[in-house]
């Protein structure tokens, strides 16, 4: 039975009243009035030039019928306040860059630019009205009531600006109409102050919509951090217990001699791997959604993918007895290699699942500047209304009874949504009975920019490499510790464990040789991670320990570290015979021998 989780309520979105602003106690403040300010500066060139051309259009216009001394003056406070005096503002900002709380004066200074703006153009209402023309106050009107629709389009996104902006423009055509004392001038007074009236509640109802906008995207990033958290830890949690319980039954079917017995640990053992592919999958598609998958996109043989998964899948095609064909390619590609190499082991593993005769074929074209793989099956086919469904998660066609064997129904979601992200065509062939036909265009490479590989594939040791060797184990779950502690006792190391790194370094203030390998787990509370405790034991001893991290955490901070310190890491939950095979491939890049006792200062 599922376990059904209660809430207390409904999430709710909190929008803006239509008559509230954002104020400084909102959280998300900070974020809003930073955004505006800088949507504000983003579209200052655009006003500055349209403003320049307007006031051109007007002064022509007004050519022959106000002085042209009076028009001159008007034309130069214009371009001055609109366009010339926030040059240099505009170049500041750029420069600087400023963030919250210091863009609060960016903000008073766009404001000011408003008010000026307003102010040069507001001018023209009052300087160039005529009492005795019907025509030309019609015109006058006109072309203030624009520019007041401008500034409003203009200034939405600030609103000091827009207030700064519109009040002086209009105030002044409407102060002097009102003047004249008759009844069309006051008409068009009156209508020009219904206009604004009209104006400002337009602009608070866009600003609510905008305000509106803004409070929900930085609602959804919270819920995207919140989520990504939320994964972090519970990749972590689940990990730890999946680790410590893979190692103690593997423990366990060594101990354990009756036929019987040892059919039931292999079951666990098979039910303990399916937990944790399911919540690899699980983990990856949520991984996905959230958008923390960072790519790291680089040059490299496509042959180097091929022939790992040509070694990794052969052993289980041919139990099925399907024959698996890898064809050779020597073409460079450009895509993120741990991703790309993903999309293609679930293909194939898709494949697996649903061809019971035949082939599968890895294959490989160059078409231009593409290079097309190839992942053909003679197994089932997909009928073509099903083609968009079998992308969904958990979909599977053929297996109402979710059989195991079958797969998860996670992987070509997985692969639609990676090719999505890393920018690869996916395409699907398929004859029902007759097998299917999926194509993943990657773009090609140059070889001049192909990196060697940093992490080259080294010989497994001996298994007497482990007898007495010294371990220092460091972690801070205790059955994890207990697992990993018996497990290399078994396998004739002699172990010294420890929670903390403090720890460790007060073991290591005790022995008179130096540990000839380090096993850490990542997270070992106190703000303190492996990595660092590994230099800090190296540092000490003066001897450069062979280390392995081992950890439940999949955030890519925890890989960028470890990969850049040159320690290898493995994520939990690590089978017993991958553990101890790293542990002796280590040991030998290292060269060392169990004999060797280097003395500790």
């Amino acid at each position: 039975m599922g376990m059904k989780i209660k809430t207390s309520s409904e999430p709710k979105i909190h929008t803006a009243p239509w008559n509230a602003e954002i104020g400084p106690g909102d959280s998300h403040y900070p974020q809003i009035f930073t955004n505006t300010v800088y949507q504000a500066y983003g579209k200052l060139p655009c006003m500055m030039i349209g403003l320049v051309a307007c006031a051109v259009v007007v002064g022509l216009l007004l050519h022959d019928i106000v002085p042209h001394a009076r028009l001159a003056y008007w034309l130069g406070a214009v371009i001055l306040c609109s366009s010339v005096a926030p040059a240099p503002l505009f170049y500041l900002f750029r420069k600087q860059q400023p963030e919250y709380p210091g863009i609060k004066k960016w903000g008073v200074a766009f404001a000011v630019y408003g008010l000026l703006t307003g102010a040069s153009w507001g001018a023209a209402g009052y300087i160039f009205f005529s009492a005795d023309s019907l025509e030309y106050q019609l015109l006058l009107f006109f072309i203030l009531m624009l520019s007041s629709a401008g500034a409003t389009a203009a200034m939405v996104i600030y609103q000091p600006a827009f207030y700064a902006a519109v009040l002086p423009l209009l105030l002044p055509i409407i102060i002097r109409s009102a003047q004249v004392g008759e009844l069309i001038p006051a008409a068009l007074s009156a209508g020009a102050a219904v206009y604004g009236a009209m104006l400002i509640f337009f602009y608070r109802a866009t600003r609510k919509a905008y305000l509106d906008s803004l409070l929900l995207q930085y609602q959804n990033l919270e819920l995207v951090q919140q989520k990504s958290r939320f994964i972090a830890a519970a990749s972590h949690d689940l990990r730890q217990p999946l680790h410590a319980q893979g190692l103690f039954v593997s423990e366990l079917m060594e101990r354990i001699e009756d036929p019987a017995c040892k059919d039931i640990v292999r079951k666990l053992e098979g039910s303990l791997k399916s937990v944790n592919e399911l919540l690899n999958a699980m983990l990856d598609v949520s991984r996905l959604d959230a958008g923390i998958i960072e790519l790291r996109v680089e040059h490299f043989f496509i042959q180097n993918i091929l022939d790992d998964l040509e070694s990794e899948l052969q052993p289980p095609m041919r139990k099925k007895n399907l024959l698996f064909r890898v064809s050779p390619c020597s073409a460079v590609v450009r895509s993120d290699t741990v991703l790309l190499a993903r999309m293609l082991r679930n293909l194939l593993t898709n494949a697996l699942h649903f061809t019971e005769k035949g082939f599968v074929l890895l294959a490989c074209q160059e078409h231009g500047d593409e290079l097309t793989i190839e992942v053909r099956d003679t197994g089932l086919g997909i009928p073509e209304m099903e083609r968009q469904a079998i992308f969904q998660e958990f979909y599977q066609i053929d297996n109402p009874q979710r059989r195991r064997e079958k797969g998860l129904g996670l992987g070509l979601s997985i692969v639609q949504r990676l090719a999505k992200l890393l920018k690869h065509r996916l395409e699907l062939k398929s004859e029902p009975g007759r097998g299917s036909l999926f194509v993943i265009s990657v773009p090609i490479g140059e070889k001049a920019l192909v990196h060697p590989k940093i992490v080259a594939e080294y010989p497994v040791g001996v298994t007497s490499k482990l007898r007495d060797c010294r371990v220092l184990l460091i972690e801070d779950d205790q059955a994890v510790k207990e697992a990993m502690s018996a497990r290399l006792t078994s396998w004739g190391c002699k172990v010294l464990a420890a929670e903390s790194g403090v720890q460790a370094l007060q073991l290591l203030a005790d022995l008179e040789c130096a540990p000839q390998a380090i096993i850490s787990d990542y997270r070992l509370g106190a703000g303190t991670n492996g990595v660092d405790v590994i230099k800090r034991i190296r540092a000490q001893s003066g001897v450069d320990i062979p280390a392995l991290i081992i950890s439940g955490d999949t955030a890519s901070e925890c890989i960028r570290e470890a990969v850049s310190s040159g320690i290898v890491l493995l994520h939990k939950p690590v089978a017993s015979s991958e553990l101890r095979n790293t542990l002796e491939t280590v040991m030998n890049m290292y060269a060392v021998t169990t004999a060797e006792c280097s003395a500790l200062p």
